[in-house]
């Protein structure tokens, strides 16, 4: 094989592929290949590829238990078998460990060991694999007069107090002010009423345009969303009124188009807490997706991931609730709404189902209402895309309403005989008396170390490397009295107190991040070599 083919191969072998050109140069110089049949002894017997470093280009090989195939390195300890015809690539050890001299995630990675070094080479690998549609459609694709909430206009002689009941009545930071033919003539925003208004004393009768910013800077309908950008930076305004013929459209906003182009898990809370009704919420659980792409192309792990779309996600129910509440009217006691599952350990992928229950306060009047809520917030979540199964934990099953008592009194049934899924046993509160939700959880840890034991429940045997991670941490959660709910935080805590080996919160948390991304269809060298590394960190 002529060197430009090994280099070429060894670009695309992990931790060679982050070497510099030079030095994958100089270790595919003295690199050889050689040919091995199957059944044949690779290492660990005297032949060509004792006590070398083995690179498989062609083949499936067997060592110590793990399977290596294209693209994956191994060796030089250890007994090797060639499970299928195989081409390796063979590398004396002191040219690889010079080759990667200085570089200490790579050494590691060679090594075996899951750092927060290896850590970060696996997430740059996964961040490659996120899909270009991510990015969406283009600022200069996207018209104005899509994004805009259209907002109705306020005359120039009406008073702040009442601009500002206008503003709030229709959740907007900004308004358009009319001029007595009906023509933008000002906008007046937030900032105006604080520096204008509040800073100078005006008092709440105080005509409009006494306040408003103007002249107006506005864009047709029709502009692109990069144009107000651009108008944006070029006046140096934060906001623009859009325009249809004579007729105001509403204000755009710098923070919407930015939630427009990437995401922002604050302005997407934002829009979640204000929406009007169940498309709101839909079109707000519409950006989750992005938003967790994005994030995690801006280098999130999947522990702060977690807590910035699973709070938005949280924010998104506890709205549908509120929405509830005023379809309903106001409740006759309190009640607390849970989710379960991946929704409470906040893992993704974004559009998760959001499994649910309610606690509430006793009484047959506060037993109806909730009953009713149970169906509207069934209504709400298929809107929004996050609703479960038919089978799946749901308020408007009535086995997932009851009072404290009724709650209690599951959860010792559960802690005994054990829940027909171990999912359950995650819960967290996201709207309502979250005492409620807290109270529950003392009485679980409680029964758990009563027994020195996990409930029973089904097994994990054959399951996912993931699934099988987060089920341990669960159950040393439960015997050693950790109330955390994220599996990589209470993996943290298991470690910190001695009850986890050191490795297993960092292998949760790539593990985890697939689950927003997706799985791959075919795993790369690296995805392959990583998951082995978790693995042997998690204890097997």
């Amino acid at each position: 094989m002529i060197i430009e083919d090994i280099v070429a191969f060894l670009r695309e072998c992990p931790p060679l592929s982050f070497l510099e050109p030079g030095r994958v140069l100089e270790l595919a110089s003295v690199a050889a290949v050689d040919f091995y049949p199957a059944g044949t002894l690779i290492l660990g017997q005297k032949g060509a590829g004792a006590g070398y470093v083995l690179a498989v280009k062609k083949g499936l090989v067997l060592c110590d238990g793990h399977q290596f195939g294209e693209g994956e390195i191994f060796g030089p300890d250890g007994r090797a078998e060639a499970l299928e015809d195989c081409v390796c690539c063979l590398l004396p050890p002191e040219a690889v460990l010079r080759a990667v001299e200085g570089r200490p995630e790579l050494e590691d990675f060679l090594s075996g060991r899951l750092s927060e070094a290896v850590l970060e080479l696996g997430m740059a690998g996964m961040v490659r694999g996120i899909p270009a549609w991510v990015e969406g459609r283009p600022l200069a694709a996207v018209h104005v007069a899509e994004v805009v909430r259209r907002c109705e206009g306020v005359p120039e002689n009406l008073s702040i107090e009442d601009v500002a009941r206008v503003m709030g009545r229709q959740d907007s930071d900004a308004a358009v002010v009319l001029d007595e033919g009906g023509i933008p003539c000002g906008i007046v925003t937030d900032k105006d009423f604080r520096a204008k208004a509040v800073a100078k004393g005006l008092g709440p009768r105080t005509p409009v345009r006494e306040v408003m910013t103007s002249p107006v800077v506005s864009l047709d309908g029709e502009a692109s969303c990069f144009e107000a950008f651009m108008a944006m930076t070029r006046h140096h305004i934060r906001h623009v009124v859009v325009m249809e013929g004579r007729l105001a459209l509403g204000v755009l906003s710098a923070q919407e188009l930015m939630l427009r182009r990437v995401g922002s898990p604050p302005a997407l809370a934002a829009l979640a807490a204000g929406a009007a009704d169940l498309q709101d919420l839909a079109r707000a659980a519409a950006g989750l997706d992005r938003l967790a792409l994005t994030l995690l192309r801006e280098g999130a792990g999947a522990a702060s991931l977690g807590r910035m779309v699973g709070g938005v996600r949280e924010a998104l129910v506890s709205r549908a609730c509120q929405l509830g509440e005023d379809f309903l009217g106001p409740p006759p006691g309190g009640y607390c709404l849970m989710v379960f599952g991946r929704a409470a350990r906040r893992e993704g992928p974004a559009l998760c189902p959001m499994w649910h229950a309610l606690i509430h306060e006793e009484g047959p009047e506060m037993a109806r209402w909730a009953a009713q809520l149970g169906q509207w917030l069934g209504r709400a979540l298929e809107s929004a895309q996050m609703a479960g199964g038919p089978r799946a934990p749901g308020a408007s099953n009535e086995a997932w309403r009851g009072t404290l008592k009724d709650w209690r009194e599951r959860m010792t049934s559960w802690m005994r005989h054990g829940p027909a899924s171990k999912d359950w046993l995650d819960f967290r509160p996201v709207h309502g008396l979250a005492w409620m939700a807290e109270a529950l959880r003392a009485q679980m840890l409680s029964l758990a170390a009563g027994s020195n034991a996990a409930p029973p429940g089904p097994s994990y045997e054959g399951a996912p490397l993931v699934e099988r991670l987060v089920e341990l941490t669960r159950s040393l959660s439960l015997r050693a009295n950790v109330s955390r709910i994220s599996s990589v935080e209470r993996a943290q805590a298991l470690e910190a107190l001695g009850w986890a080996r050191p490795g297993l919160s960092q292998s949760l948390e790539y593990l985890t991040a697939w689950q927003w991304v997706g799985e791959p269809a075919r795993r790369s060298p690296l995805d392959r070599a990583l998951e082995r590394m978790c693995r042997t960190a998690a204890g097997g």
